[in-house]
Formats: structure tokens, sequence, C-alpha cells
């Protein structure tokens, strides 16, 4: 049980940069596991397959990729609404996340070439070793 808990809540401090209006989507935020590995980077694909508990054949990052993000999107959800109607944490709506589980937690082609493009004008290709 405690193994679930560690995953939930890497994944919930993953989610922060939505949370924090910093992003529409998690892979887009490159200073994070998730936004690395979407950008290609084993090293980040390698350690995402490890926290799900993912080896041989189960550690292919479309799988990895797909079970984190539906991970990502079911416990971002944004919570309950303020007064003046904006949630009190924001995050992903109800309709978001089931869109996302419908698509079996798939990055979609042009975003996941966008994440790797980003990659490598932001800088990534210029300060790795």
């Amino acid at each position: 049980m405690e193994r679930v808990f560690d995953k939930f809540y890497t994944a919930l401090r993953l989610c922060h940069s939505v949370q924090a209006d910093m992003v529409s989507d998690p892979a887009e935020y490159v200073f994070s596991g998730y936004g690395e590995a979407c950008a290609g980077r084993v090293t980040a694909r390698k350690g995402l397959a490890i926290a799900l508990e993912r080896s041989g054949k189960q550690a292919d990052w479309n799988t990895v990729g797909a079970e984190y993000r539906k991970l990502l999107y079911g416990v971002g959800e944004e919570k309950s609404l303020s007064e003046d109607g904006s949630p009190t944490r924001p995050g992903f709506t109800r309709d978001e996340i089931l869109a996302e589980m419908e698509t079996g937690g798939q990055l979609p082609l042009w975003k996941a070439l966008r994440c790797r493009i980003r990659y490598f004008t932001d800088g990534g290709a210029c300060t790795d070793a």
C-alpha cells in the first residue's frame, strides 16, 4: 500500500506545473521527469518505468508513458469551485480527464513532436554532454 501512495504522491508533484497554471499539459513542462521523458530522454523514461515497477517488455515507452499520463490526469483533477467560480485547486477538468482516459493515455503524435522540438530549441541539446 505504501508503494501505491508513493506513486500517487510523485505523480501529484509532477502535475504541479498544471495546477500552478504554468502549462496546460504535463508533457509540456520540461523541468519534470515526465516532460523530459516525452522529449525523448532515455534516463527519464527508464526512471518512470522503475517508478511504475515495469521491466522488460512492460518497460516499453509507449506502455509506460500512457500509464503514467493516465496517472497524472487521474490525480491532477481540479478541486471544488470557490464563490467566484474558479477552482480552489487548478488542474484538469472532469471532461479533460475522461477524454484522456478514452485515448488510453497515448500522447498524440503532434504533441510528442512538439515536446521533442521544444527540448532542442529550449537549450536541452546545448547543455547535455
